[in-house]
C-alpha cells in the first residue's frame, strides 16, 4: 500500500516538472543578453556593455542589430573583434558576442535613460532593454589583498607576494605601483604568471588583476622580521597593503690564508706552520667548526685550534695548519684539501703547497762521497805500493 503511494506521488512530481523540461527543451527563437541591463555609471564617460546574440532550435541565419531606442543626444555603435558591425551571423544553436557603446551628450543631467537593443532573423525578433542612471556612482574605491602577507626564508630566498588589486570604482583606473621598503631591499611588481615589470596596471570598473610583488634582500641581512608596505593609486585614492618578511638567520663559512692567499711552502720530511682563516659571512653564528684536511699520501698535518665553537656572523678566526710532507716528497707544488665544517654549513679550499727538500740530506750525501773517495784515497796509497 505505501509502495503505491509513493509511486504515485512521484509521478505527480515528474508531471509537474515536465512543463518546465519540456518547455527549455523545445524554446525555439533568439534572444539577446548582458550581465548588466541597469548599471549607474558617470556622466562624462562613454558607457561599453559587452552584449550575446544567442538562438535555439532555429535555423542557421543572419540577425540584424539596430539601437531602436535611445535618449536625445546619445549616439550608439556596435563593435565586434574587427570593428563596427550592424548583423552577426548565428550557426544552429548560436551564439556571438557584441560590444554596445553608448557615448553620452555635454552637459548630461542626473536621471535615468532608457535604451533598447533590437535583433531581427528570419522571422524571429527579440529586444534588449537597458537602463543607465547618472548621478549615483559609487565613490572611487581601491583594494589591495595578498593571500600570504607574511613569509618566511633566508637572505638567499625569492620573496614573492601574490597580490590582489580590486577597482571598486565605476570606472577604469589605472594604478601607480609603489612600494616602503627597509634600505638595500629591491621591491618589483610583475604579472602574475608572468615576467614583465610593472609601474601601474589598468583595472576595469569593478575589477580586479593580480600582480606579484617581488622582494629581493642583501646577502648581509641580520636575521628579524622586516616591514614592507605595497600602495596602489589612483585618481586621489589608494590602496595599502602590509606584508612582512622573516628572514631566518644562516652562516656561510669560506677558508682563504691571510689576503687571500691560498699557498705556502714547506720542507720534505719538516713541520711547517701554514697559516688558515676561517670567516662566517652569513647572518647567523656558526657552531662547532671542525678544520680537517684531505693530505697526500704520507703527508701529515694537525691543526691548531682544530674546532671553533662559536664562530660570529662577520667574524674570522685564524688556525695553524702544522704541514709535515713525506720525507719522500720531491721538490713541486702539492694540494692540500682544508675543510671547515659546521651545523648544517660546510666550506673547503684547495691550498697549493710547494715543496722542497731538506738541505740536511744534501750535507750529508756530501759527507758520505766525501768519506768515500777517503776510504778510496787510503786503499790506494796502501795497496798501490804493492
Amino acid at each position: 500500500m505505501r509502495s503505491g503511494i509513493a509511486v504515485r506521488f512521484l509521478s505527480v512530481l515528474l508531471l509537474l516538472a515536465a512543463p518546465a523540461a519540456y518547455a527549455q527543451d523545445n524554446y525555439r527563437g533568439i534572444w539577446l543578453s548582458t550581465a548588466y541591463p541597469a548599471l549607474s555609471v558617470p556622466a562624462d564617460r562613454p558607457v561599453a556593455l559587452e552584449v550575446s546574440v544567442n538562438s535555439k532550435n532555429v535555423p542557421p541565419q543572419r540577425v540584424d542589430l539596430t539601437l531602436s531606442k535611445a535618449p536625445t543626444g546619445w549616439t550608439g555603435s556596435l563593435l565586434g573583434k574587427n570593428g563596427p558591425v550592424t548583423a552577426v551571423f548565428l550557426g544552429p544553436d548560436g551564439k556571438a558576442d557584441v560590444n554596445l557603446r553608448l557615448d553620452p551628450p555635454q552637459g548630461l543631467p542626473n536621471g535615468n535613460y532608457d535604451f533598447t537593443l533590437s535583433a531581427k532573423g528570419e522571422g524571429y525578433t527579440a529586444e534588449l532593454p537597458v537602463t543607465l542612471t547618472i548621478g549615483s556612482s559609487a565613490p572611487p574605491r581601491l583594494t589591495m589583498s595578498t593571500e600570504l602577507p607574511s613569509i618566511k626564508g633566508s637572505p638567499t630566498s625569492t620573496f614573492k607576494f601574490r597580490t590582489k588589486v580590486e577597482n571598486f570604482s565605476a570606472r577604469e583606473a589605472l594604478v601607480q605601483l609603489a612600494a616602503d621598503a627597509p634600505p638595500g631591499f629591491r621591491i618589483s611588481f610583475t604579472e602574475a604568471f608572468g615576467a614583465r615589470e610593472l609601474t601601474s596596471l589598468p583595472v576595469p570598473a569593478g575589477g580586479n588583476k593580480e600582480i606579484d610583488v617581488g622582494v629581493e634582500v642583501p646577502r648581509d641581512t641580520a636575521s628579524g622580521t622586516y616591514a614592507i608596505t605595497a600602495r596602489g593609486q589612483a585618481e586621489g585614492v589608494q590602496a595599502v597593503q602590509q606584508m612582512s618578511l622573516e628572514i631566518a638567520g644562516r652562516p656561510t663559512l669560506s677558508v682563504t690564508g691571510p689576503d687571500g692567499r691560498v699557498s705556502g711552502g714547506a720542507v720534505a720530511g719538516e713541520e711547517t706552520p701554514i697559516e688558515v682563516v676561517i670567516k662566517n659571512t652569513g647572518n647567523a653564528p656558526a657552531l662547532n667548526v671542525a678544520v680537517s684536511s684531505s693530505p697526500p699520501t704520507g703527508w701529515k698535518i694537525a691543526f691548531n685550534p682544530n674546532r671553533l665553537p662559536d664562530l660570529p656572523a662577520g667574524g674570522e678566526a685564524k688556525v695553524s695548519a702544522l704541514v709535515t710532507p713525506s720525507p719522500r716528497a720531491i721538490a713541486g707544488d702539492y694540494m692540500v684539501n682544508v675543510s671547515a665544517n659546521g651545523e648544517s654549513v660546510l666550506s673547503s679550499q684547495d691550498f697549493r703547497v710547494s715543496v722542497r727538500t731538506s738541505t740536511r740530506w744534501g750535507i750529508i750525501g756530501m759527507a758520505i762521497i766525501a768519506a768515500a773517495v777517503v776510504i778510496l784515497g787510503l786503499a790506494v796509497v796502501r795497496y798501490g805500493r804493492r
